[in-house]
């Protein structure tokens, strides 16, 4: 007769053996790959770390196998640096609780229509991935679903223009589609048609943008249409002008230019009353900052190279700062 502590322990799936006394075992003997210990030992406290093991399939974490009361309390799930090429609606049924989903560093080339399943997902990172903007949802899928989702990083990609699906998440605040291809996007505010006539304008809600790296020539002319934008990176593209609708952007407190083919600012920049810091560096057809600009207290950053620009006309300072000139405001007490 089996002694009572090893009959309880088939019981209950336990290996009852001293070197594996607490290690937890299918009922049918099968023993967990390293992956499933993680799964058991950690769903529980909400957040699984499963980055750099290998995992091509969301199905090899067998939530709803060994973890089926604990997986929809998971809410922070890293399966960053694995081969993962497609996510199934099945395969995350179990994780509809999920906030923070790290996906980057995988084989995706779409982001998957069922992430939009996710309603609870606040925060998505897919950056070095193989995404193409065709294989993005439409705009209407991602309002209905991502609704919550304020973070949204999809750089190093390769995009080859912004998606229109990316206009429908109403609370995106911070997105980030820097390292892409995105050297003729054109995209408008007039393509997105909302469902309903109160549905908010898109990107209402979008306070960081980075569209850096991109070899962008023109500004996609929906920015202007980003009321509460306060900070946009323009830097390392190939733009020979800055279009004057970003003057009308008034909660704008950085815009990043370094590394483009300027020629000028546009006076009507200097409508943008909180903008206070234009990085300009590597702009070497750029002859001067405008006097309205300069005007507005904004500080405009470039490597000193040659002649010192002037601040032009009226009360305003130029002074030397290491490498760099600063163009501000004199203080009251000037």
């Amino acid at each position: 007769m089996a002694p009572v502590g090893k009959a309880l322990d088939s019981e209950v799936g336990l290996d009852a053996t001293p070197a594996g006394r607490a290690a937890l075992v299918p009922l049918d003997q099968t023993p967990l790959t390293a992956i499933e210990r993680h799964v058991v030992t950690f769903s529980e406290s909400g957040i699984l770390c499963l980055s750099e093991r290998d995992i091509t399939a969301v199905s090899q974490l067998q939530l709803a196998r060994l973890a089926p009361n604990s997986a929809t309390l998971v809410l922070d799930l890293d399966l960053s640096g694995n081969r993962i090429s497609e996510l199934s609606h099945s395969e995350l049924l179990s994780l509809r609780a999920l906030t923070v989903l790290d996906l980057s560093a995988n084989q995706l080339e779409h982001i998957p229509p069922a992430i939009c399943q996710l309603e609870a997902l606040e925060e998505l990172n897919m950056n070095r991935n193989m995404i193409l903007a065709p294989n993005v949802p439409t705009a209407e899928e991602m309002a209905l679903g991502l609704r919550r989702l304020r973070e949204l990083d999809l750089s190093n990609n390769r995009l080859a223009f912004l998606p229109e699906g990316l206009l429908g998440l109403p609370a995106l605040q911070r997105l980030d589609l820097s390292r892409n291809r995105m050297e003729h996007s054109t995209l408008r505010a007039t393509a997105v048609h909302p469902a309903a006539g109160d549905a908010p304008a898109p990107w209402a809600c979008l306070t960081t943008l980075d569209l850096s790296h991109n070899g962008m020539v023109r500004v996609p002319t929906l920015l202007a249409h980003c009321a509460v934008l306060r900070k946009l990176d323009l830097s390392h593209n190939r733009l020979p002008d800055v279009p004057p609708d970003l003057g009308a952007m008034h909660e704008l407190e950085h815009l990043a230019l370094v590394a483009n083919r300027l020629r000028a600012l546009p006076l009507a920049l200097g409508r943008a009353r909180a903008l206070h810091t234009m990085p300009l560096g590597d702009n070497p057809l750029l002859t001067r900052p405008p006097p309205l600009v300069v005007a507005l207290g904004t500080k405009v950053r470039t490597p000193v190279r040659g002649r010192a620009w002037r601040a032009g006309p009226g009360p305003r300072v130029a002074r030397r700062s290491g490498a760099c000139l600063l163009y501000t405001s004199p203080s009251p007490r000037d």
